[in-house]
């Protein structure tokens, strides 16, 4: 069993997100760990209209991001999900 199997980090699809992935490349490199790339968009990035041009534009800056990671193991997984964060907030 690894300490840790994979290792989720949120990216932001801008310059926000270069020091997580950094760091989480490390901690891949020293636990042989998998990445996680995780791209939330917004929900009204489904409709129709905008769904196509929102989501190459997301999978063309993942697998940038993705290209850029080099640690020995490189086993990096993307994925977009779609959401809006104030829906898991309770007061």
């Amino acid at each position: 069993m690894k300490l840790l199997e994979k290792i989720l980090v949120n990216v932001d699809l801008g310059s926000s997100s270069l020091q997580h992935i950094e760091i989480a490349e490390k901690l891949a490199e020293k636990f042989n760990s998998g990445i996680i790339l995780l791209c939330v968009l917004p929900k009204e990035a489904k409709l129709d209209s905008l769904r196509n041009y929102v989501k190459s534009y997301a999978d063309e800056q993942l697998n940038k991001i993705s290209e850029h990671i080099s640690y020995s193991g490189k086993k990096i997984e993307k994925r977009i999900e779609y959401g809006n964060a104030f829906e898991g907030l309770r007061f």
